[in-house]
């Protein structure tokens, strides 16, 4: 395999997330028998995929559905703040809903 085919691919597909999802989906189609949209002497399908991504043969159709959207992240909410035991009074500590309780040992 040409090392320099993925700077290739990075012109058409800059998000390496998306080149990923592209090139094993090609090379999925390839290997149950999808024709190859280039001729080149290539024995390996994930070669022949990256190859023909790299060379632009894919319409814009076919690499939108593999586009991220660009919806705004959401963020998680703060976690509840609950009270320690009475050695450590006006100390909180951040537990989540499956801590509610304290071990009796350790007091």
């Amino acid at each position: 395999m040409d090392p320099f085919v993925i700077f290739d691919c990075e012109k058409v597909l800059r998000n390496r997330f998306a080149l990923t999802v592209v090139a094993a989906a090609r090379s999925r189609a390839l290997k149950t028998g999808s024709a190859p949209l280039l001729k080149r002497p290539t024995t390996d399908v994930v070669d022949l995929a990256l190859q023909e991504i790299a060379a632009g043969v894919f319409t814009r159709d076919e690499l939108d559905l593999c586009q991220l959207d660009r919806k705004p992240a959401r963020s998680l909410p703060s976690p509840a703040r609950h009270q320690l035991p009475d050695r450590a009074v006006g100390a909180t500590a951040a537990v989540s809903g499956s801590q509610t309780f304290i071990d009796d040992r350790h007091r």
